[in-house]
This record gives C-alpha cells, structure tokens and sequence, in this order.
C-alpha cells in the first residue's frame, strides 16, 4: 500500500510539472523498493503496489474534480517558481526517459537473478497448457489483435469505423511505447531466458530476431499495460477486467521464454509513466472523453 501510494503520487506530479518527470519517477519508483530494503515488504509486494498505484490513478483521471486539481497544482507551482503565467511546462516535453527511473536489469552475479530464474522454470511449465497456447497468441501485439482482445473484454468492437477515437489512442501510444523501451534497450542489453540458457521456444520462427534484441525492458507488456490504462479510463465498469488481462498479457511473455519476470515488472513501470506523461496533452485528453463516448454509444 505504502509503494502504491508512493507511486501514485510521483506519476501526478509527472504529469502536473513534466519538465520534472524523470525526477518524479525516479523518486517514486525508489520509494518503492526502499520498502524491500527497509525489510517492510518483499520485492513482489512492491511490483503489486507501483501495478495498484497505476490502476488508482486511471480512476482517478474518471473524476473531473482530479483533473482540475492537477491544472491548479500546475498554477500553484507556476507561482512558487515566480515564471510567467503564461508558461506551458507541458509544450514541447518528450516522453519520459526509462534509464532514469529504472535501476539497471539483473545480471547473473545479481543475487535476486535467481528468483528471476526460478520464476521463468515456474511459467515455462504452462506451455502445454490453455495459458500457454494463449502466451503464444499474445506474442501479436498488432494494433487489431490488441484491439479484439480488449475490445472482447468490454463488449464493444475496436476498430478504425466503429471506434475511430479509442483506436486513435492505441495508435498514439504505440510509437512513444516503442520509444521509452527503446532508449532502455539501447543503454543495457540483456539476453532473453530462451537465448541465455539455450532453449527452444513455442514461437521458433521469432527467435533469430529476438536473440540479437535486449530483453530488457518487455515492449510487449508496456505497450498491453499502456493501453490497458488507457481503456480503465474509457470503459471504468470493466476495469478490473481490463487491467486483469493485461497483466496476464505481460506475464505471457515469460511463459513463452521471450522474457525475464523482471523484465516484464520494468514495462508495467515505463508503460504507467507513459500514461501520466501523455496526459499532459490536451489532444489525448479529448481523445479519452471521445473514446468514452464511443464505448457509451455502442454500449
């Protein structure tokens, strides 16, 4: 609770005073796991929190009233800074940048490696499983595929015609989630369970590519858990639903060897402070109220 809460409020100061994010994000994530070092929690305990704190926050954008409070925080701090009033502190930020709020990924010497380890034996076992067969059809990550299976979720049908809004933002989030794991996968390279420990996988026809790819952070589970927050805020009746299934979609990848577990913890993080950045736009904004509607109307 004390992680959730620590996180939350670094990802609405993030998105109140942008320029800051990196600082904001970096303090809330070590907040985080000040609590495994303070021995007042274990590292899975910590992983539900910065989860739980997201979720919270995509409620909390539902409330008008947060949304408002998050314009005058942004005035308030205007004034304590002594800038101009006219001052946009949201014009012209890019994204936030993952290799300063992430530590660096385990390596083999890392004592917590082993728990990694021991996790990737324990989902290797549901490949001959349902969960197994559906980790290897959520290895799509297209636009349509993620489309049908949260659109599944929620009753309605996502797509170009029928909900141009909502598909819109899926769209808007793919390029920048490509970017804010790019730019950790570029600093630190570290191989994937199946080429490090010389495995085969359910999904031979990837594993050329991937082994000369960083499996650090998972771009997969970013990109599910961003649009996941995103579709809490458009369709708030099914989120727990919603939220259930992407994190199940993130924890797929381990199943089919493709990642580490913490791998999968890193995309959860950089896909929520994506969020938070891309609702200092206004055009995202009025996306998700448009998206909202459209799920109304078929509804």
């Amino acid at each position: 609770a004390t992680t959730a809460a620590g996180w939350a409020v670094g990802l609405a100061f993030a998105e109140m005073w942008p320029p800051l994010q990196n600082k904001f994000l970096r303090k809330a994530f070590q907040f985080g796991e000040d609590r495994v070092i303070s021995g007042s929690n274990f590292q899975s305990d910590v992983e539900g929190g910065y989860c739980c704190g997201a979720a919270a926050m995509a409620q909390a954008h539902n409330d008008t009233k947060f949304q408002e409070d998050i314009k005058a925080a942004r005035e308030e701090y205007k004034k304590l800074l002594g800038v101009a009033s006219s001052y946009d502190p949201t014009a012209g930020i890019g994204i936030p940048e993952g290799v300063k709020i992430l530590n660096a990924p385990l390596n083999t010497s890392d004592s917590r490696y082993q728990a990694d380890l021991m996790r990737y034996y324990e989902a290797k076992k549901l490949r001959d499983t349902n969960r197994g067969q559906q980790a290897v059809m959520d290895a799509d990550t297209s636009t349509d595929n993620i489309a049908k299976i949260f659109g599944g979720i929620i009753g309605i049908t996502i797509s170009p015609s029928t909900t141009p809004a909502i598909y819109r933002l899926m769209e808007l989030i793919r390029p920048n989630n490509a970017t804010i794991c790019q730019d950790v996968k570029l600093t630190y390279f570290r191989l994937r369970p199946f080429a490090q420990l010389g495995e085969s996988t359910p999904l031979p026809a990837k594993e050329t590519y991937y082994k000369t790819q960083s499996s650090y952070p998972s771009g997969h589970t970013c990109y599910s858990w961003a649009v996941a927050l995103m579709l809490a805020e458009v369709a708030p009746a099914y989120q727990n639903q919603i939220l259930a299934r992407a994190y199940v979609f993130g924890d797929n990848r381990v199943i089919v060897g493709y990642h580490w577990p913490t791998d999968i913890d890193a995309g959860r993080l950089l896909a929520s402070s994506l969020i938070a950045n891309m609702h200092a736009s206004e055009e995202f904004r009025n996306l998700i109220k448009q998206g909202q509607a459209e799920y109304k109307k078929q509804k």
